[in-house]
């Protein structure tokens, strides 16, 4: 693993000390001679590394297995134009070290391989391979299995020192023994768990049994914790064996009951052992239901499906296909790719449901995360970005950094609605789905509210927040926390308010500490809350009958009540309503999540909010906040206004104006123009304002009215009295409504 310009992912080294059977020492030396210090440099950024070994050596050419995320940065994690360069370390830190350019081959990023291969050539004495496409060695794996681990933990930071040697470190074994043998949904060997404790920059390297048979590759492990995973044999095996890496289609044009896709796969062949790719299709009223993979992972074959052979090329294959559309039905499909191998063996694929849109565009079905291009998130609005809070967007996700020893969260029992946050507004239904990779450290201090009192537990989160109001909202986070009683435990949480009440909350069991998707569904009335860690098929966590508004504000959210900062990182945000369509992100004037009605601008102004003004009293009709203001021209203050609906003119509301310093002010006020609203006249305690001119806010259709002068007073510290009284309606008008945005309170200069 990189450690300094990529810190995702995880890397290991292990603790002194043996189990059992030790390793011969004639095989201990091949091992050690395979395995490779893995460079990676940024030029005018940075450098990182990580480790590999050697699994294939013709002449002076080999090949060198490792992780990705050891040679591969992630989009966004470099500058723009940024190019990178991998270098491979022979022998590190002895006297015949050679250190050489290397060329990435193959990689595929999927969580659960993290695999890659690099061509290194000019290798003097090239190093006897540890093969890594044999299977056989996993049937031998039993808990308690002694294995030893070798690659260069803290990279150069540990250097070697032989002679004037200090480019390099050496290389470190470590014993360790397996824990766990992990299987995915197929009942396969999915990951290799071990037990020994963690240091950064073990990535890539090899795990072997005591003949030196290979048990992984050292992909990743849990924070804190004696405990690691490794790629196991059977996952590499097919990897190098050949394989998809990832495709999409694009439905180019209909035409008389056919469409024309253009369909690309990305090939992962780093030996060049594919000799074909062809794509099955039939329709799924057709063909019987998948049964389940065979203990190789192959599929069986989709029954009186027609074959597409795709023309291959360096890396990919593309095929150009002619569907006919005629009815519904012929739009469902089931389709299959299946590799052919220089063997003759063939890898048939998971059967996928397809529905072939009615407009061209992009195939949802035909298409998966690896190639899916990255953009930057886009937002409605970023809110409380207080001092100490960053929030950053970059390709494929974004961070939001909040300070230590703040209390930042949405939550009315501690009185706060702070969390910081970016969101979107949605109507109707949807599916929000993201991925939250960062460590969370709130340690065991707690910290206080801002009333001083103290907070029972410490905690940090990330996640999905699905919010209406102050007082209907919920959270959806990946959380980690104590109440200083307990060992800092990781799960996931949803937490649920409705009428301004925690009305219920759920916690997952613990979980490891790693990257987790969190996903909401909202469905009707009922909203599905699921999550998986990757690349976990998500599973789903609680469903409930929840009555929000139809338009909400859906996106993501970071909590901290620890003495700690916390980097949230939220990674492949995705928010789609119910036809699959991306939800459009329409710009809102909400810079707080709940705004206490009060802004003192840095002239000193006092800007009071209308919709939070408090109602002392009105003669007649209700006066009440109305939201969603952002659906006609023109913008209201935080899109919102208060709306008073008396039923005749003659009516008065009067409104409470909080003044905490005494001062001469200009009165200001920014109202709203409609079809039903009233001619006014206004005073404040008493005192006539705009030299008590009616006021006519009679417009064809709604719109804010213009900012403006109502006079200037002379105001002392307290509370004062705005009277608002309904005198009459233009001709044209349909009502006696009023509507109020802002009063702003200008101090003037002696």
């Amino acid at each position: 693993m990189r450690e300094s310009i990529i810190s995702l992912g995880v890397i290991l080294a292990f603790t002194p000390g043996g189990w059992g059977q030790a390793i011969d020492r004639q095989v201990l030396d091949q091992i050690q001679d395979a395995t490779v210090f893995v460079k990676l440099n940024v030029p005018h950024v940075g450098e990182g590394s990580g480790s590999g070994f050697v699994i294939k050596a013709t002449g002076d050419t080999v090949l060198v297995m490792t992780n990705r995320h050891v040679v591969v940065p992630e989009e966004g994690e470099l500058p723009e134009g940024a190019k990178f360069e991998i270098s491979v370390v022979f022998r590190s830190g002895t006297p015949q070290q050679q250190e050489l350019p290397a060329q990435l081959l193959a990689h595929d990023g999927r969580e659960v391989r993290d695999l890659a291969v690099l061509e290194v050539r000019g290798v003097k004495l090239p190093p006897r391979p540890i093969p890594a496409n044999l299977t056989t060695a996993e049937a031998d794996f039993y808990l308690t299995m002694p294995v030893y681990a070798l690659g260069f933990p803290r990279g150069r930071s540990i250097q070697a020192v032989v002679g004037n040697i200090k480019d390099n470190p050496a290389i470190t074994v470590n014993p360790m023994s397996i824990s766990s043998l992990r299987k995915d949904e197929s009942n396969r060997l999915a990951r290799v768990q071990l037990n020994g404790s963690a240091i950064e920059g073990n990535s890539g390297g090899p795990v072997v049994d005591a003949k030196g048979r290979l048990v992984g590759v050292i992909v990743s492990r849990i924070r804190g914790e004696a405990v690691g995973f490794a790629v196991p044999p059977s996952v590499i095996a097919q990897f190098l064996d050949g394989d998809i890496g990832g495709y999409k289609a694009e439905l180019q044009g209909l035409q008389s009951g056919t469409a024309t896709v253009k369909l690309e796969v990305r090939l992962v062949d780093p030996l060049r052992n594919l000799t074909g790719v062809t794509l099955r299709y039939v329709r799924q009223s057709g063909t019987p239901a998948p049964a389940a993979p065979d203990d190789r992972g192959s599929w069986p074959l989709l029954v009186n499906a027609r074959n597409v052979p795709l023309v291959m090329s360096a890396g990919s294959a593309t095929a150009q296909l002619s569907l006919p559309v005629a009815t519904d039905e012929d739009r469902k499909l089931m389709m299959q790719f299946v590799l052919t191998r220089t063997t003759g063996r063939i890898l048939a694929g998971k059967p996928t449901v397809v529905d072939i849109p009615k407009q061209p565009g992009m195939i949802a079905g035909l298409a998966t995360e690896p190639d899916r291009p990255r953009t930057v998130p886009k937002w409605s609005c970023e809110v409380n970005v207080a001092e100490g809070v960053k929030i950053k967007h970059h390709p494929g996700g974004s961070t939001i950094e909040l300070p230590a020893g703040v209390a930042m969260v949405n939550a009315p029992q501690f009185k706060l609605f702070n969390a910081p946050s970016a969101l979107v507004r949605v109507d109707g239904e949807f599916v929000a789905m993201v991925e939250i990779s960062n460590e969370f450290d709130p340690g065991g201090t707690a910290i206080s509210t801002p009333t001083g009192r103290r907070f029972p537990i410490t905690f940090q989160g990330a996640g999905l927040l699905i919010w209406q109001d102050e007082k209907n909202f919920i959270r959806l986070e990946r959380c980690k926390g104590s109440d200083g009683g307990i060992g800092l435990i990781h799960r996931v949480l949803v937490e649920i308010y409705k009428d301004g009440r925690e009305v219920t909350h759920f916690y997952s069991k613990e979980i490891p500490e790693k990257p987790v998707i969190l996903a909401a569904h909202r469905k009707g009335t009922a909203m599905q809350f699921m999550f998986a860690e990757p690349p976990g098929r998500l599973t789903v966590f609680k469903e409930l009958a929840l009555d929000f508004n139809p338009s909400i504000l859906v996106g993501i959210s970071a909590s901290n009540l620890s003495k700690q900062p916390l980097t949230a990182k939220f990674d492949k945000f995705s928010l789609r309503g119910s036809g699959g369509q991306d939800v459009p992100a329409q710009p809102l004037a909400l810079t707080r999540l709940v705004n206490t009605g009060t802004d003192r601008r840095s002239d000193g102004t006092l800007v009071l909010e209308g919709a939070a003004l408090k109602v002392l009293k009105a003669t007649a009709g209700t006066a009440e906040p109305q939201t969603n203001m952002n659906q006609y021209k023109g913008k209201w203050s935080e899109d919102r206004q208060l709306a008073w609906q008396p039923l005749d003119k003659g009516e008065s509301l009067t409104l409470e104006i909080p003044v905490d310093t005494t001062g001469k002010f200009e009165v200001k006020a920014k109202f709203t123009m409609a079809p039903d609203y009233a001619q006014i006249r206004l005073a404040m305690d008493t005192r006539p304002l705009l030299n008590g001119k009616l006021m006519d806010f009679y417009y064809s259709d709604v719109r804010p009215a213009r900012l403006l002068s109502l006079g200037t007073l002379s105001l002392g510290k307290g509370k004062h009295r705005l009277t608002i009284t309904v005198q009459d309606k233009n001709p044209k008008s349909r009502g006696y409504r009023v509507g109020i945005d802002e009063i702003r309170l200008v101090p003037v200069k002696k």
